[in-house]
């Protein structure tokens, strides 16, 4: 069994299992004999395949994790931007470099890329009797210089989580998520990588990798989001880089490249559990406020055990941790802690790890004013976020 994808289910997003030791194909093409043909020799083979007939009803079918699939057949005439954010949505659920068999292509358009030249029965039964689930490397492989040769070589990819006002559900943000997708060891999240980037000084050069990605990924649907979107963009930035001289300057460069307003990419500052020089954050908590961002603090909560004492620098907002969503004594004892604490300081926030209706419940009575989680949608490449968008506003209103 693979990483835990989710469900939806009216709306709901769940955390379910998701088994990627069988390969299940989905063929995207509105060609009704070809998709027999392709039907065929998948049930032959004892496999299974879904037919969509193009990218968007694609992407809006894999929204629902239970739509998961091992291996994508589309037509070589696929944009790469079409291409990556299909496999994009596939490797959110698997946590797995998803095969890609693009009918017509030829070798070299990239690492997953597998060419189909021949006819599609055969390329089916080729890549059945040939499967083999990917197994990725042990995670002590990933090396500093195993690091740095994955960022060199453009393996970071982002995927973007929405966040949604508390009380109407209405989507507000997105927080901008990197993944490292490297051949060997699969797809790696934050917490597989950034110790590593931190421990070998590498964090600056990733941060500002990730905003460029992101900005760069969410280029052609920026403007229309920023007018569907009332709230911002959130960049989890390590401390380090964070306090680094010429942090606030590169990141004004990158939003005025963008055309993005500067209030609008709000600073997810990461937590750490040894507790920062106050006074150097102090200081930089004030460069980046003078220049028009806003800072919060994230995952207050048992990673952030000194989150009193940092939040006595002037941050916008704070997000508690997705441990505090648990119905269990303890969490919500500290989150009431938390936000208790956060209201006397008029301060905005944020719950995340919300995966079913009593955490909402829950972060509702605490006053939060916005969350995140399972509950509303995993990550999503930029390409589905649109298509998100248009199908919760279409939901059935969560009471």
């Amino acid at each position: 069994m693979a990483w835990r994808g989710a469900r939806r289910d009216m709306g709901v997003m769940h955390a379910v299992p998701v088994d990627t030791t069988k390969a299940r194909l989905l063929l995207i093409s509105p060609d009704t004999a070809l998709a027999h043909q392709a039907r065929a020799v998948t049930e032959a083979h004892g496999a299974r395949l879904d037919v969509l007939p193009d990218v968007e009803a694609a992407l809006a079918w894999l929204l629902n994790a239970e739509n998961m699939c091992t291996h994508l057949l589309a037509p070589a005439s696929l944009s790469p931007q079409d291409v990556t954010a299909l496999a994009a949505m596939v490797d959110e659920l698997t946590n797995l470099p998803t095969p890609l068999l693009l009918l017509g292509a030829v070798a070299g358009q990239g690492p997953h890329v597998l060419p189909v030249e021949a006819g599609i029965e055969s390329a089916i039964d080729h890549i059945l009797r040939d499967f083999q689930p990917f197994v990725p490397k042990a995670l002590p492989d990933l090396t500093a210089e195993t690091l740095r040769a994955a960022l060199e070589a453009g393996q970071l990819r982002m995927r973007f989580q929405p966040v949604l006002h508390a009380e109407t559900l209405a989507p507000a943000g997105l927080e901008m998520l990197a993944r490292l997708h490297h051949p060997e060891l699969g797809i790696l999240r934050p917490k597989d990588f950034l110790p590593q980037a931190i421990a070998s000084g590498q964090e600056r050069v990733l941060t500002s990798l990730a905003a460029a990605c992101a900005l760069l990924e969410l280029q052609p649907i920026l403007a229309s989001l920023m007018r569907e979107l009332d709230g911002s963009l959130a960049l989890n930035v390590p401390i380090s880089a964070f306090c680094n001289t010429g942090a606030v300057e590169r990141a004004s460069a990158l939003c005025a490249a963008a055309g993005l307003p500067r209030e609008r990419l709000v600073i997810e500052l990461l937590e750490t559990p040894d507790l920062p020089d106050l006074r150097a954050v102090g200081a930089a908590l004030e460069r980046w406020r003078a220049a028009g961002f806003y800072v919060t603090l994230d995952d207050a909560g048992p990673p952030l055990p000194h989150w009193r004492k940092m939040l006595e620098l002037p941050f916008t907002g704070i997000k508690l941790d997705a441990s505090l969503a648990a119905d269990a004594q303890a969490a919500k004892a500290e989150a009431a802690a938390i936000a208790e604490e956060a209201h006397r300081r008029g301060i905005y926030i944020v719950a995340e790890g919300i995966q079913d209706a009593g955490a909402l419940a829950r972060a509702r009575a605490l006053g939060v004013q916005a969350v995140q989680g399972f509950l509303f949608s995993r990550p999503l490449p930029a390409a589905a976020v649109p298509i998100w968008l248009r199908l919760w506003r279409a939901r059935t209103p969560l009471q």
